[in-house]
């Protein structure tokens, strides 16, 4: 079974954006004559680290008056690639607008589109990356070493690429899912850590303090809405089961799981 993702590209034009999608689509560079692009999206099934993906590459406008066509691609993408070419400086200027873009409709998980897998956490990073383009030709204005130290200052995976090679153009797409995968093992991590430390609230709930009233298990993590009232019985804030059967069930729950 196929997971489907939505990775977005941005950048300015003539950053090579699009070139840079047909070559990973249909594995061929083609130098046909530039025509601006507008919005466009392409898929294609394509396998990573014995995971298949349905990948939904959204190609977007690169020029300033299409500006306001973006944010909406933005909202129901899952992971960003941000191009810039080597032998133009000015493409690396619209790098801060578009993190900001990223992170102004992505980082409280308001508009996480229905195929993420990222919509049970909110406190994790975004997958985005840098992508140096346009490494086959001359006259570069940005140097590998400011690349890098690009990459290092934005705290991004940096791959420098270039649409007549093949093995860069697959090393973009292969390093944008292995964020993903990251992204997906640390929600994983962090939904364990919170179901044993609701665990461990439960075990070190004592006769006297506020009891368990209601206990909700979900996909994702326990909710815990705890009682103040001393004056109700045990039986009632364990929704009348003894204290040990509520955490052997937990712990059942929590193998299962895992």
């Amino acid at each position: 079974m196929c997971k489907s993702i939505n990775i977005c590209l941005l950048g300015s034009s003539l950053s090579g954006k699009t070139c840079l999608i047909n070559s990973f689509i249909y594995s061929s560079f083609s130098d046909d004559q530039y025509y601006p692009t507008i919005e466009n999206k392409l898929s294609k099934i394509y396998s990573f680290n014995k995971v298949l993906y349905n990948i939904n590459i959204y190609d977007t406008a690169g020029s300033s008056e299409l500006d306001n066509l973006v944010p909406d691609t933005i909202k129901v993408c899952d992971a960003f690639i941000i191009v810039y070419s080597l032998n133009n400086r000015e493409s690396i200027d619209k790098i801060d607008y578009y993190r900001d873009l990223i992170l102004k409709y992505k980082s409280t998980g308001q508009y996480l589109s229905s195929t993420s897998i990222f919509q049970q956490s909110q406190s994790i990073n975004i997958p985005i990356m840098l992508v140096a383009n346009k490494s086959d030709l001359s006259g570069h204005v940005i140097s590998k070493t400011e690349s890098q130290d690009l990459a290092q200052y934005y705290k991004m995976p940096l791959v420098i690429s270039s649409c007549k090679n093949l093995n860069s153009v697959h090393n973009v797409f292969n390093t944008i899912l292995k964020e993903i995968q990251n992204q997906s093992d640390n929600i994983k991590k962090q939904e364990i850590i919170n179901n044993n430390n609701y665990l461990n609230s439960l075990n070190n709930t004592n006769n006297g303090g506020g009891g368990v009233k209601k206990i909700f298990k979900t996909k994702s993590q326990f909710f815990f809405n705890t009682n103040q009232n001393q004056n109700r019985t045990k039986s009632e804030y364990c929704l009348k089961k003894k204290k040990k059967d509520i955490i052997t069930y937990f712990k059942d729950a929590l193998k299962d799981f895992i």
